[in-house]
């Protein structure tokens, strides 16, 4: 264990630690797992970051994809979590180790930020945020890093990354039965002129965004230090990790300046790492 994390941890050898599963965004194939692991001093967030495979998001090993599987680890050994957003009021957990496995996934060690996850914020703090998120955007307009790990074009290219149909079947029973169809007339019409509104949106002012700013991965820290984007939600108790393991941020540049209120899928993925 590393030396920071045993600090925290409180761990004097005498006992293991224990290790509690936390929901996360398991469709994310750059997502080994996520875990808090508690000893008798505190606690620690562990997060495995892996190559991953095929799915709904596929991870990429190009560094410029949008869902580039190392990005995570990158941003924070290069401080950019911590630092992309600090003079709006936003910052991250702060990393406590970084490790890489010998198959070349890594692992995280993350600080455990307390407070009442983003999902049940009030709707002035959601406000506070969104006004810290869009003005913490705005500082970096057209004056991007240069990080040669930072994705490019990430709507276009989350878009083209899903399978579709050539004939949509707007009108299907399943689809009739909960969207009406003025709503299924007007998203046939932007799913064909989806180019053109690409396009459109790829000109206007470039920035940089976290990308995953919605509600489910904020954490509130002090009044003015708007938000923590952090993993811990809903927790499960588990057996600790015969292999060893969040969501820390995927940091991206793209066209927006404004905050979402979005909620990613939740879901629990079993794999686990060795530490």
């Amino acid at each position: 264990m590393p030396p920071a994390v045993a600090a925290v941890l409180g761990d004097d050898g005498t006992a293991g630690p224990s290790w509690t599963e936390l929901a996360h965004g398991g469709l994310n194939q750059a997502t080994g797992g996520v875990w808090r692991v508690a000893g008798p001093g505190g606690s620690a967030v562990v997060k495995l970051c892996v190559p991953g495979g095929p799915g709904p998001w596929a991870s990429s090993p190009d560094p410029r994809h949008w869902n580039h599987w190392r990005r995570e680890p990158l941003a924070y050994a290069d401080g950019l979590t911590t630092s992309a957003f600090a003079a709006a009021g936003i910052d991250s957990p702060r990393q406590l180790a970084q490790v890489e496995r010998p198959d070349h996934s890594f692992v995280l060690w993350l600080e455990d930020v307390a407070g009442l996850p983003g999902a049940h914020w009030p709707v002035p703090r959601l406000a506070a945020f969104a006004h810290a998120l869009g003005a913490a955007q705005a500082r970096w307009t057209d004056r991007l890093p240069e990080r040669p790990w930072l994705s490019r074009g990430r709507l276009r290219q989350y878009v083209a990354s899903k399978s579709l149909p050539a004939a949509i079947p707007w009108d299907h029973p399943a689809v009739v039965a909960f969207w009406s169809a003025p709503l299924r007339t007007a998203l046939r019409r932007m799913w064909e002129q989806r180019d053109a509104l690409l396009s459109a949106a790829e000109s206007g002012p470039r920035t940089l965004c976290h990308l995953m700013s919605g509600r489910s991965i904020c954490w509130p820290s002090t009044p003015l230090r708007a938000a923590r984007p952090a993993v811990h939600q809903a927790a499960r108790p588990v057996r600790r990790p015969p292999a060893f393991p969040a969501t820390g941020p995927s940091f991206s540049t793209g066209r927006s300046s404004t905050a979402s209120a979005r909620t990613s899928p939740t879901s629990s993925r079993t794999a686990s790492p060795t530490v």
